[in-house]
């Protein structure tokens, strides 16, 4: 994931509405607002013949003005807030991704592309809002500033998705929030659920032309991700696998109508779990019904395909953090609607070690 702790400590200082600086501001910026895993900078490619990350990273330069708080545009001279937008952006050669409109949805894959309605690829250039599937279960920054001007903020920094971690436990047992500490800057939220609180913020992206990727994170409310949580599969001892099916099927009938949610992912880093004392790995395509995630994976997609048959992706992580798909070319999701599937990919400097192009492209190959 690139430039993440860059953008990590840009977008909190934006949300605050104040300048922070130093190891201090670091620390509590990484463990505080966005957990690290969830605040990466994550780039998803439709990959069903095969991955390209370099292809989503060439953006075009930023030719319209960036967005200064209260949603007003000014030009990077015309306050600080707009410099170090323009700062943080320059030295690491990053434009701004084009938007989406209404007329280009809904989207569709084609061969390793996902394109819009008239077949013009689209890339997906997604940064995540996370909260909703931790255990207050509403995302970040809402006592900071709008959800508007939060997702205003995403647009003119150059994404055009935002991709929205859920839990399992937040789809299925919603609980009022009314909480300042939460919610201060967003009155008319208070008192609400925080699953509609969730719906204001996938409205407020929608509204910003953003499209949105729900991300079942979790089943249990909680930070991810670790071999220790025990939500490395599908369903745990407190969640089944049918709580699970049944929650994208509630996310897909409630946002069925929004045509800027564009995907659903069924799971994020599919990894080991300990369930009822036992410890779990799950499997690709081995037939066992407790540990093959693919077997699960067609099951969900199926379930969200019967309430969206237009207008949703299906976005299926691999094994190991999502780091391993060797398995995929021989036991390939099929899908019972065509042009829906997408892989996604993940990298981290810590799950590979090469020491050249060649030792990396062979690492690619074999996973």
């Amino acid at each position: 994931f690139f430039w993440t702790f860059e953008f990590l400590l840009e977008i909190r200082r934006r949300i605050r509405g104040g300048a922070s600086s130093g190891a201090t501001m670091a620390i509590r910026a990484a463990h505080a607002w966005l957990p690290l895993a969830c605040a990466s900078v994550l780039l998803l490619v439709a990959v069903l013949g095969g991955l390209s990350m370099s292809s989503v990273l060439r953006l075009p330069a930023p030719s319209t003005p960036l967005l200064e708080k209260g949603g007003e545009p000014t030009t990077a001279a015309a306050s600080v807030g707009a410099a170090r937008q323009l700062a943080l952006a320059e030295p690491l050669g990053v434009g701004r991704a084009p938007l989406v409109e209404p007329g280009q949805l809904p989207l569709r894959t084609a061969g390793r592309w996902v394109v819009d309605a008239s077949g013009r690829r689209v890339k997906w250039a997604c940064v995540n809002w996370s909260g909703a599937a931790q255990k207050d279960g509403v995302p970040g920054g809402l006592q900071h500033q709008p959800a508007e001007q939060i997702a205003a903020l995403f647009a003119a920094m150059g994404f055009n998705c935002v991709r929205v971690p859920w839990s399992v436990a937040l789809v299925l047992g919603p609980h009022e929030v009314s909480d300042p500490a939460l919610l201060a800057a967003n009155p008319s939220l208070m008192g609400l659920t925080n699953l509609k609180i969730l719906d204001a913020v996938v409205e407020a992206c929608a509204k910003a032309r953003l499209m949105v990727i729900m991300d079942n994170h979790m089943s249990d409310p909680d930070w991810c991700c670790s071999g220790t949580d025990e939500n490395g599969l599908w369903y745990n001892s407190r969640w089944s696998e049918q709580q699970w099916l049944q929650a994208h099927t509630l996310i897909a009938e409630r946002y069925a109508h929004q045509p800027y949610v564009v995907a659903q992912e069924l799971r994020n880093e599919l990894r080991s779990a300990v369930i009822n004392n036992a410890t779990l790995s799950p499997t690709w395509g081995n037939g066992d019904p407790s540990t093959d995630w693919r077997l699960a994976a067609l099951k969900a997609a199926r379930a969200i395909l019967v309430v969206r048959l237009e207008g949703c992706l299906i976005v299926v992580d691999g094994l190991d953090y999502s780091t391993n798909f060797v398995n995929v070319a021989d036991h390939p999701i099929q899908l019972p609607v065509a042009d829906r599937l997408v892989y996604s990919a993940h990298d981290y400097s810590w799950s590979q070690s090469v020491g050249s192009q060649q030792e990396l492209n062979q690492l690619l190959d074999k996973h």
